[in-house]
């Protein structure tokens, strides 16, 4: 019951935090509101305002993020897209990669997506420049067709469905931006990061931008 009803909130720290600020807000007013009768009827004027006063730092100290919850979704957004020089975490997003990223959305025709992996920060494409992706983000519940792409994109020179599944999506190209922000083994390839079937694509797609381990693919096999 409770996943039924909170499914993509519950377990996620940043979409939690981002609840308090909106019934916070209410509660607050209502309780201050309540402050101030009791306060009136008593004839405490003074505790009244003390208790206003009270009332409009703690709510302005949680929305300011001061709140540990928030303060630490904060922290961690930071982290995934922060770079600065002898940075030994990884990042969401190099400066190479959205470097990358810009000479993509260049070669990509208008209107068609592209086939990414969320962990690696392909998905940023759409956000950085307008660029449609499958996976847009990690952790969601796929369709059958985005399904089938994740894991068998490199049997579609020998799987029709692929190549059906891939006209579904309107994708042609592949993206591919090297080790998984969350996967301590570097190996982008691992079946229980969901998106295996985006390498190994020899005979499916061809090269057609590269820089270092980035790459940009055209898919082939359903031409």
């Amino acid at each position: 019951m409770r996943e039924a009803v909170v499914t993509f909130w519950y377990g996620d720290q940043i979409r939690l935090a981002a609840l308090l600020p909106v019934l916070g807000l209410p509660l607050a007013v209502l309780g201050v509101e309540g402050l101030v009768r009791v306060a009136t009827r008593v004839r405490a004027r003074r505790r009244a305002v003390a208790a206003t006063a009270l009332a409009v730092i703690a709510l302005l100290d949680v929305a300011s993020g001061r709140f540990p919850a928030v303060r630490d979704s904060f922290d961690r957004i930071a982290w995934m897209h922060g770079t600065w020089p002898g940075q030994t975490q990884p990042d969401l997003l190099t400066e190479e990669e959205a470097a990358f990223l810009d000479d993509v959305a260049q070669v990509v025709p208008d209107g068609e997506a592209v086939v990414v992996n969320p962990w690696d920060g392909g998905a940023l494409l759409w956000a950085l420049e307008d660029v449609p992706v499958v996976f847009p983000v990690p952790n969601a519940s796929l369709d059958a067709d985005r399904a089938l792409v994740a894991g068998q994109l490199a049997q579609a020179g020998t799987d029709p469905a692929v190549c059906e599944a891939l006209a579904e999506l309107d994708a042609g190209y592949v993206l591919v931006l090297g080790a998984p922000i969350w996967d301590p083994e570097g190996d982008p390839a691992r079946p229980d990061l969901g998106f295996s079937g985006l390498y190994g694509l020899d005979g499916v797609a061809e090269l057609v931008e590269q820089d270092g381990d980035l790459a940009l693919f055209r898919v082939t096999a359903c031409a």
